[in-house]
């Protein structure tokens, strides 16, 4: 027969009170919804399993705080005024760390899932290569937010989302250094995420072009901060014709 006295017991629910909590905590991860749909109405994600539902309503460009979730299946749906244009299944990793987006151009009378044919014929390939413009319409995306960096050092990446634009490119700068120090980000078509890079911690000023364009479309600055992964959404700006603007995310 075992005897557990009260300080034993009292240990005991302590050792499985902490392995409950470790085993909750692993089985978790974190997203947030970045919302760059091409549209003045708030836009509706809402993400749903057997173990959690989450609506999140955003506004044009807004970029969300990350949430906890608990891993699983999930149907996400995407709708405006009520109406679901987006509906998907993804499957939520634990440990993990994402940003769902939504983008493209809201035409006037939204199809759920609309898809044009070449996207159709690109679902045989697989990675970046597979991601196509799908004719403007919209798309959801799930980006993996890990930083893979050093301890002092910091990861760059950027993403196009301006419809309808010829490809995009980015070179920075150290600001405290000048322009001597000007990188290139590279280039990237619309809807392409460009590879994170790495890049030393300091203030940037990035600047935009159009391919193969001297003319500059946009010029920010942008702390970049060590052990995070920035990333670069560029979006059409509602304010201006034919205007850019950046929303930055950090992740560690």
């Amino acid at each position: 027969m075992m005897i557990i006295n009260r300080t034993n017991f009292l240990g005991l629910l302590i050792l499985v009170f902490f392995f409950g909590c470790d085993q909750r905590k692993d089985d978790t991860l974190q997203i947030r919804f970045g919302q760059f749909l091409d549209t003045s109405e708030r836009v509706s994600i809402a993400l749903k399993s057997d173990k959690a539902e989450k609506i999140q309503t955003l506004s044009y460009s807004d970029l969300s705080e990350y949430i906890t979730l608990p891993s699983s299946n999930y149907t996400v749906t995407v709708s405006v005024k009520s109406k679901p244009i987006l509906k998907k299944k993804i499957g939520l990793a634990r440990g993990a760390k994402f940003t769902l987006i939504v983008y493209g151009k809201l035409s006037d009378e939204p199809k759920l899932n609309a898809e044009t044919t070449n996207t159709k014929l690109h679902r045989i390939v697989s990675g970046e290569e597979a991601k196509t413009d799908n004719g403007f319409l919209p798309q959801l995306r799930l980006l993996d937010d890990q930083y893979e960096g050093g301890q002092n050092s910091a990861e760059l990446r950027w993403v196009n989302l301006v419809p309808y634009e010829v490809p995009l490119s980015i070179t920075g700068f150290d600001r405290a250094e000048g322009e001597k120090s000007s990188s290139d980000f590279g280039t990237a078509n619309y809807a392409k995420i460009h590879a994170a890079q790495i890049i030393s911690p300091a203030d940037y000023t990035f600047i935009l072009r159009s391919k193969n364009s001297p003319l500059e479309r946009l010029q920010t600055n942008v702390q970049i901060n060590a052990k995070k992964l920035h990333t670069l959404f560029v979006v059409p700006d509602a304010r201006e014709r034919e205007g850019l603007k950046i929303v930055v995310g950090q992740s560690n």
